[in-house]
């Protein structure tokens, strides 16, 4: 924010874009569960943080994620699954 000047929507978004960042950079693994995406933008702002990724196997995810090499794609609804994503995190 600049002092003694107007308060303009670029300063809105730049402290949105912070807090943002600073959410992400405080999670530990990045769980995308949504069974239909598009793009799976904060996929990728996670993998730019270097944050871990579970997800599941739906379009989007699967243009975006690697099996084993860049996360973990769980079938969906399928709890089993998702905890050996979780232990192959950790």
């Amino acid at each position: 924010i600049r002092k003694g000047k107007p308060f303009l929507t670029m300063d809105i978004i730049n402290i949105l874009l912070m807090l943002r960042i600073n959410n992400l950079l405080a999670i530990d693994i990045l769980v995308a569960a949504s069974s239909v995406e598009a793009f799976g933008r904060s996929l990728v702002e996670a993998f730019l943080q270097k944050t871990p990724v579970i997800a599941t196997r739906s379009a989007g995810h699967i243009e975006i994620i690697k099996h084993f090499k860049t996360g973990y794609l769980y079938k969906e609804n399928n709890i089993v699954d998702f905890i050996n994503g979780v232990n192959w995190l950790l």
